[in-house]
Parts: C-alpha cells; sequence; structure tokens
C-alpha cells in the first residue's frame, strides 16, 4: 500500500481497509460511522500512514513475553474482528496470568467505535473488579 499511497493518496484502498476496521454487522447498521471513519482515514497525511503501517509490520511479537504480565489484564475483541480475531485474543489472554477476555458481539476491530457502551462497560467493570482487591 506505501508506494500506491503514495502516488495515489488512500481513496483507492478504502473497499479493502474499511472491512479490516468495521465488521460487517457495523458495516451494514451503522453507515453513517463506516463513512465517517472513510473520510478520516482518506484525509489522513499519507507519509505519516506509510510510517505506522511499517511499524506495525516491523514490529517485534511480545507473544511470548505475555506469561511474564503480573498486572490485572483484560483483552477486548470484537467477534467479527477479522485483523485480530477472536481465536488470537483468546490465545493472548490465555497467556497473561488471569486475563479476562471480552468479545464484543457484533463489532470488528474498532469495537470502541462500533460498539462503545459495551466496551465501555466492560473496562470499568474491569477497573471495578481490580479495585476491590486492593
Amino acid at each position: 500500500m506505501g508506494a500506491g499511497a503514495k502516488l495515489l493518496g488512500t481513496r483507492p484502498f478504502l473497499p479493502a481497509i474499511m472491512p479490516l476496521m468495521f465488521g460487517p454487522t457495523t458495516r451494514r447498521l451503522h453507515p453513517n460511522l463506516v463513512d465517517e471513519w472513510r473520510r478520516k482515514i482518506a484525509a489522513v497525511h499519507v507519509p505519516s500512514l506509510n510510517l505506522t503501517v511499517d511499524a506495525l509490520v516491523r514490529r517485534d511479537s511480545v507473544v511470548d513475553r505475555l506469561a511474564d504480565v503480573r498486572v490485572p489484564s483484560i483483552v477486548i475483541v470484537g467477534e467479527e474482528d477479522s485483523t485480530l480475531p477472536v481465536d488470537d485474543s483468546r490465545e493472548i489472554a490465555a497467556a497473561i496470568r488471569g486475563a479476562s477476555l471480552v468479545v464484543v458481539k457484533g463489532a470488528g476491530h474498532l469495537a470502541c467505535l462500533e460498539q462503545p457502551d459495551v466496551v465501555t462497560t466492560a473496562m470499568i467493570t474491569f477497573l471495578d473488579e481490580v479495585h476491590a482487591t486492593f
């Protein structure tokens, strides 16, 4: 995408990007939200986007170090996330001692935008539970 985006901008890539970000349920039920973010992504500064994509592609995996996490943890994933599927998130949660997993129905990779009330409730519940243990 990097070289193509330099020449053409992000617009030609949006049909491929949007399904990676938003689940089918959100694309069907909340087209205004998807359109809003399509416009935002289309307006992204291309050199910045290239740096972001490069950083994501080149980053080191931390999966082997997850067992070293010693703080309360929650993993939240959209059930329709094709970028980081539920099974991958399940493995992440299993690798962190005591981590909880929340699967957000009807959401894709951007569950916090697609189902903000569900994600916020999950985070507040988690934080309340952590607070109660101290």
